[in-house]
This record gives C-alpha cells, sequence and structure tokens, in this order.
C-alpha cells in the first residue's frame, strides 16, 4: 500500500503527517516554523526533515517508504519558486516525487477543494487563492500589504490603537489592559519605552487573539480593527473573481488558519458580508481540516473518505468549526 506524506510549513511551525491510499492518518510530526528573515537557511529545509521524520517514526516507516510528497510551503508565491523549493525537497528528504504548491492551496484542499473555489489562509501572514473551474486561478501572495498579514497584522494594529488611545487620538479601549497584563508593563508609555530604545521584542502575531476576544466584549477600537481587516481581504476576493470571468457565480470560500478558527468566527462574518456587498452569491464554508491534511488530500484527489476522518479526528487534526 502506497504511503503518502503531506507538509505544512508557515511562519509559525512546520507540520507533517504520513498517510495511506486507503486514507488512513498513521503519524504527526511538528518543527519550528519558516525564517523569513532568510529565504535560504538551512533551517528550513531542515525543520521539513525534522517534521517528516517524526512522522514516519510514528507511523512506524522510514522516509524511503514514502510514495509521493505533497509540501504546502510559505513563499511559493511566483511562478519559478515551486520547481526551485521543489528541489530543496526533493534534496532535504531523498524522496523523488514531489509536488510543491504555496501553503494557502493545501488549505483550500482542506475545505475541501471543489472545482470552482476561494481560499482565505490567515496564519500568521495571509494569502488568498481563488481557482476557476477549468483550472486557472489566481494566488495573491506578494500582493497582499503588510496591514492584512494576518495575525502579524492585527497585532500590529492593536498596538497602534492603544499607542493612539494613550495619545488621547483615539478612544480607551480594553487591549491596552490585555496587552499590557501580557506583556507585564505598567503602562503604554513604559512599553513603547522598551521597544523603541531598549529593543524589547513583542511577537505582534500573539496579540491578535486579545483583538477578537475584546470585538466579542463590545470594544469599539477592537471592532475598528476587525472591520478595516475584513474589507481589505474581501476586496482580493471581489477583484479575483472579476479577474477571472467569474464574477455572479455561487463560488465557495474557504476560511482557514489558526487567525480564522474559534474566536476568529467574527473576522470570518465579517470578510464575508463585505464580499457580499458586491457578490452576493458567495459562500462561506469552514475548512473541515488543518491545512497539513490538505496536502494529503492533494494527492488522494481529495478523497476524504471515512478512514480519512476518523484518523484525523483521532489525531486531533479538524478545525473546531467543521
Amino acid at each position: 500500500m502506497k504511503k503518502y506524506l503531506g507538509i505544512d510549513q508557515g511562519g509559525s511551525k512546520t507540520a507533517a503527517i504520513v498517510c495511506d491510499e486507503a486514507g488512513n492518518i498513521l503519524g504527526v510530526g511538528k518543527a519550528q516554523g519558516y525564517d523569513y528573515g532568510d529565504r535560504t537557511s538551512p533551517h528550513n529545509d531542515n525543520n521539513i526533515r525534522i517534521a517528516a521524520k517524526e512522522a514516519c517514526n510514528i507511523a512506524g516507516y522510514k522516509l524511503q517508504d514514502i510514495s509521493a510528497v505533497c509540501a504546502g510551503l510559505t513563499e511559493i508565491d511566483w511562478e519559478y519558486e515551486a520547481p526551485l523549493r521543489k528541489e530543496r525537497v526533493i534534496k532535504t528528504l531523498g524522496i523523488q516525487d514531489v509536488t510543491t504548491v504555496n501553503d494557502c492551496i493545501i488549505a483550500m484542499h482542506g475545505g475541501p477543494a471543489q472545482p470552482e473555489c476561494a481560499v482565505i489562509c490567515a496564519g500568521t501572514g495571509l494569502n488568498i487563492a481563488i481557482k476557476r473551474r477549468d483550472g486557472k486561478q489566481i494566488t495573491y501572495g506578494y500582493y497582499v500589504t503588510d496591514e492584512l498579514q494576518g495575525a502579524s497584522a492585527l497585532g500590529a494594529a492593536a498596538i497602534q490603537k492603544i499607542t493612539k488611545a494613550h495619545a488621547g487620538t483615539c478612544e480607551e479601549t480594553m487591549l491596552t489592559r490585555l496587552i499590557l497584563e501580557y506583556t507585564g508593563h505598567a503602562s503604554v508609555e513604559e512599553l513603547l519605552i522598551d521597544m523603541t530604545t531598549k529593543g524589547y521584542h513583542l511577537e505582534r502575531r500573539l496579540l491578535a487573539p486579545f483583538v477578537t476576544n475584546a470585538y466579542k466584549k463590545g470594544d469599539q477600537m477592537a471592532a475598528q480593527i476587525i472591520d478595516e481587516f475584513a474589507k481589505g481581504v474581501a476586496k482580493y476576493i471581489v477583484a479575483g473573481m472579476r479577474s477571472l470571468n467569474i464574477s455572479g457565480n455561487p463560488l465557495p470560500i474557504v476560511f482557514s488558519g489558526g487567525v480564522l478558527t474559534d474566536t476568529g468566527e467574527s473576522i470570518t462574518d465579517q470578510i464575508i458580508a463585505h464580499i457580499r456587498e458586491n457578490e452576493p452569491n458567495v459562500q462561506q464554508i469552514h475548512a473541515k481540516y488543518q491545512p497539513v491534511c490538505g496536502a494529503v488530500l492533494y494527492l488522494l484527489k481529495d478523497n476524504a473518505n471515512e478512514n480519512f476522518y476518523n484518523s484525523a479526528k483521532a489525531l486531533g487534526l479538524l478545525r473546531t468549526k467543521t
């Protein structure tokens, strides 16, 4: 029986799963994420090897037992990048049958994918792809601006809001208390001094849950952050549908990524509402599986059978909204 390896490498982590051709997920592995500071860093390839070996070990196999690999990798945004990353994955794993795609494509297959659909995948960053029925597609990649880059953008917007609130140029926000409690600073001024003059590094992506939680509690500044984010994301879907000449179609939109799970439902609802202002027929779908499952489903031709569902559930690979 053939064995397949699925890989998902984003900014926060590298994940891998081993699955047989009957749909049974047999092992899961994890490692650190992609180093955006150095695209050619050997750590990026090494993290793929670590996650893949762990998944194989748990499944009771070796890398040479794997028949095919699908790797969904961040920063495959230009056409020339996929074959370059493919060569590196082949060299890293010693497996010849390798498919490399942008990580938002495997998130689409975690929906699972339909012949014509879109995906909005928000993790550390954000990517958006739209696929037409005939196979033509758009992946936005570097066209997505900084203020929409997933958890990092939401966290950065939260810092801006508490800074403005402290300066008196916007309303007070509960984000101030939440973020100061998280960082252990006594005041916004103290936090800013540490950030600007003392080398204090604050991982903005880790602040994103504070935005969604504050929004649920009625905080107006958090609501502004989410609304501006949602409007910006929606514009890409509307523009892409027009570019592909599928405007007006009942396009399924798959939402995936850590930012859009659990409390992130407030963001997905806002995004879909803004899209429907121009494209009223779009359909909202929350991905059933974690993106790494989409990598294997890519190889299984989207055959998410009962074996696949049951083993994914047992291994904690289902998203909370199914």
